[in-house]
């Protein structure tokens, strides 16, 4: 006749041995690489933008977070957590740089735009110089 279903002897449900003592349990997951190799992957397509740079700040702090917690041993994603600070340093670089030559070509147009418009009289006057400032402002030369 075959033992019956479940408490097998009168044993009862096996005991274990209960929880490891802390710092011998399994590792949490970090969510910070995984946000900041996000940040950093939007930050270097959207660099033509401002938002570019602001993702890679965010994506660099969360990046340099995450990356300390893994030392610490506390969490895991080192990899991720290296190349998400990486492209979100990147994202920042290029974006920095989008932002220089944007005012360097801009301020001087600028300045002539506001000296048309000082020496304007009439509306038709002023007219031509935005339209001036157009022309100038989309060619390709700087």
């Amino acid at each position: 006749m075959p033992p019956p279903p479940g408490n097998w002897g009168g044993y009862g449900a096996p005991g274990g041995y209960g929880p490891p003592p802390p710092g011998y349990g399994p590792r949490q997951s970090n969510g910070l690489p995984v946000a900041a190799l996000v940040l950093g992957i939007l930050g270097v397509l959207t660099f033509w933008f401002v938002l570019g740079g602001a993702l890679g700040i965010v994506g660099l702090i969360l990046g340099l977070i995450g990356l300390s917690r893994v030392r610490k041993g506390q969490a895991t994603g080192k990899g991720m957590a290296i190349a998400g600070t990486v492209l979100s340093g990147l994202a920042i670089v290029l974006t920095s740089i989008v932002v220089v030559v944007a005012i360097v070509r801009v301020a001087p147009k600028l300045s002539q735009l506001q000296d048309c418009l000082n020496q304007a009289v009439t509306a038709q006057d002023r007219q031509g110089c935005r339209d001036q400032f157009t022309n100038n402002f989309l060619s390709p030369t700087p």
